[in-house]
């Protein structure tokens, strides 16, 4: 039912005169098949290698997991609690990530290739600033973040272990996600796909000697897991610069930074500080929500939590394939936005999004049907498995409203309409998600089913706010590289009018 209400959303025309006026501007630069100054570029050749990527990436955590849940459920609990607060922490990271590839996307689109050195080198060193401050403020407050989230007293001190281990070397993870992005607008993601394999079985093998203590090691539980989970971080960045020296002709260069690039830096800024805050906005609302079912957990017992974190973490799989193909469309749209071909950016940006709605639904009714084995994977615990299942059946509505939120999102941010989509975030997070979780689950005592039916009407409702925002055409004109599009001649104005 709601995926023939998104195709018609999509496919029913709607323009605003701006976005007329728009079109016509784009009506001679357009081209459908090439970007100016650059290689044609696959869409598919784009996005099977970022999904990989993105598997591999959330095998990491899953796989510490797994692997400690056969050490200790209460283990689980205090990694879960963790990674919120680190999922939190690091959106800073992406903040960044997301501004190289936007501004180094349109840099290409519109043949400024000169510009990427900067661009490259000031993403990565913030990152490296950031990635500092945050693991100081860590090990300095790790105790005070758990406990404002409401965990269990007896979970706070092998959370806070797990949270410093992490913490300290998050200089591997800002590095990282700075490379990857660059990974990206140099169309080297098969690369990063290569890494991260390496990084998994680095980590797999890690978690295997350091959380049990085989070949003499100490046992860490937990802790092994951090420990191998850095281990596998530095081994990726290491390979990331590696390749980067061997197939880039771009180079990092400190020299590039004298004098300072305030106005690069502020471009960033005004890409990453809107799209970061929307994925940090998103993540206070989820350590919100958990403290809401923290709270639970005190009466109802610690089965709860666990449904909620093995939930969560299989609903990354589904969600894989909208995240991956719209990181390539955000690529591909910031190419068309910085060569001023509009039309072309707004077809491959519905088109992206039909194609990932049907993928992402399918993946979630498959996910569904098969729930109790995979929620097996991670616990025996009959009473977590049913909770589970009867979550992962709304978990489907919630995957299908994210999806049209992180195509939709990303495609605006290419386009350089980066302000709406926080705006629109924070107003329906807080009140839709948080606000309704807390009625739902503990008002009207719906339990966790109440949580996530919050999210999913929060997600989406968000879809499809931003749907509307694509058809009204507002987000025309507002390229960082190139500016609003000038007024159309006469010609112009009849091919406007005859569309």
């Amino acid at each position: 039912m709601i995926l023939p209400i998104i195709f018609f959303l999509i496919h029913t025309p709607y323009y605003t005169t701006a976005a007329r006026a728009g079109r016509a501007y784009n009506m001679k630069s357009s081209n459908k098949n090439t970007l100016r100054n650059d290689q044609p570029m696959s869409m598919f050749r784009l996005t099977w290698p970022i999904f990989v990527e993105l598997l591999l990436n959330i095998m990491v955590y899953n796989v510490d997991q797994w692997m400690v849940s056969a050490y200790s459920e209460d283990a689980v609990s205090a990694i879960g609690n963790s990674g919120q607060i680190l999922s939190i922490l690091t959106m800073t990271f992406g903040l960044i990530s997301t501004a190289i590839t936007v501004l180094a996307s349109q840099y290409i689109g519109a043949g400024q290739r000169k510009k990427l050195q900067t661009v490259y080198t000031l993403g990565l060193a913030v990152n490296l600033v950031i990635s500092i401050i945050i693991s100081v403020a860590i090990v300095a407050f790790g105790r005070q973040m758990l406990s404002l989230m409401q965990i269990d007293p007896t979970l706070l001190d092998a959370a806070y272990e797990y949270l410093a281990y992490v913490g300290m070397f998050l200089v591997l993870q800002g590095a990282f996600m700075a490379l990857s992005a660059v990974f990206k607008t140099e169309n080297l993601m098969k690369y990063t796909m290569y890494i991260s394999m390496v990084m998994n079985v680095v980590n797999i093998v890690g978690n295997y000697f350091l959380i049990f203590g085989r070949a003499g090691l100490p046992e860490l539980g937990a802790n092994g897991a951090a420990v191998s989970t850095n281990i596998s971080r530095f081994v990726g960045v290491v390979l990331m610069f590696v390749v980067f020296y061997k197939k880039s002709e771009v180079r990092f260069s400190i020299r590039s930074l004298k004098p300072f690039p305030f106005k690069e830096l502020g471009k960033m800024l005004v890409i990453g500080v809107p799209s970061g805050g929307e994925s940090i906005s998103y993540d206070l609302s989820q350590m919100v929500i958990l403290s809401i079912v923290n709270v639970m957990t005190l009466t109802f017992g610690t089965y709860l939590l666990n449904a909620k974190i093995y939930v969560s973490s299989l609903s990354w799989f589904p969600s894989s394939f909208a995240n991956a193909i719209s990181i390539a469309a955000q690529v591909v749209v910031g190419r068309h936005i910085g060569a001023g071909d509009e039309d072309v950016a707004q077809k491959k940006i519905f088109r992206t999004l039909a194609v990932s709605a049907v993928i992402t639904m399918i993946t979630s009714v498959l996910f569904y049907i098969f729930c109790e084995p995979l929620l097996g994977l991670f616990t025996d615990n009959p009473e977590t498995i049913a909770l589970g299942k009867q979550i992962m059946f709304i978990e489907m509505f919630v995957d299908l409203g994210r999806c049209g939120n992180v195509v939709l999102v990303r495609g605006l941010q290419a386009t350089g309409d980066t302000k709406y989509p926080i705006a629109v975030g924070i107003v329906s997070m807080w009140i839709v998600a948080v606000g309704l979780s807390y009625v739902f689950a503990i008002v009207l005592g719906w339990g966790l089913a109440g949580v996530w039916i919050a999210m999913a009407m929060d997600e989406i409702i968000r879809a499809v706010i931003f749907i509307f925002r694509f058809r009204s055409g507002k987000w025309r004109g507002k390229s960082f590289v190139l500016g609003s599009p000038p007024a159309p001649d006469k010609e112009e104005e009849t091919q406007a009018a005859a569309v």
